[in-house]
């Protein structure tokens, strides 16, 4: 919570990009969505998916906001353990099944087959995945641009959002987490 607060102080003391926190909007959705472990046993890099690590190394090389991302990634998981997740395989099914031809299910599963685009669950969370990360980012990114200058005219010259900022402490989590 702390450090989520203190990238918010950041945003509006200008230390930190609206491309950011519209980026860990993306990654956060696409993260929670793409099943991070092997949904077929033997088949996972390390035993994980390895579409959700290039995703991980893709958010973490283009330092998306961590703290956006985590909230995010939490809230989704709670959906998708409620209704998303019935959502996202029936997409993969009806994808797979009824959408792609047949040789392109057998195409990625001989292929590639650790990034699990080959099963309902795993094509299902990538294709929701990138269409919810999307329909998130791009509203997130516009209303902190729209917003920010007004925030950063109100909150940041004040004391509390510098002390935030500035800490020892969050300058020790910041540089360690990103």
């Amino acid at each position: 919570m702390f450090i989520l607060l203190r990238q918010f102080a950041r945003l509006l003391t200008g230390k930190v990009q609206p491309f950011e926190i519209g980026l860990g909007a993306f990654f956060g959705v696409l993260l929670a969505l793409i099943p991070a472990v092997a949904v077929d046993e033997g088949t996972g890099f390390i035993g994980l998916n390895t579409l959700w690590l290039l995703a991980l190394f893709c958010f973490l090389a283009l330092r998306a906001s961590i703290p956006v991302a985590l909230a995010l990634m939490g809230l989704v998981e709670i959906a998708e353990a409620l209704f998303l997740g019935r959502l996202t395989s029936g997409l993969g099914r009806i994808l797979l099944e009824d959408v792609l031809p047949q040789s392109a299910g057998i195409g990625l599963a001989a292929g590639w087959p650790s990034a699990q685009l080959h099963t309902w669950w795993g094509l299902g969370g990538a294709v929701c995945g990138l269409l919810l990360g999307f329909a998130l980012a791009i509203p997130a990114n516009r209303l902190i641009k729209r917003k920010l200058p007004a925030w950063q005219e109100k909150f940041g010259k004040n004391r509390i959002t510098g002390a935030v900022s500035h800490n020892l402490i969050g300058r020790v989590l910041g540089y360690w987490l990103g």
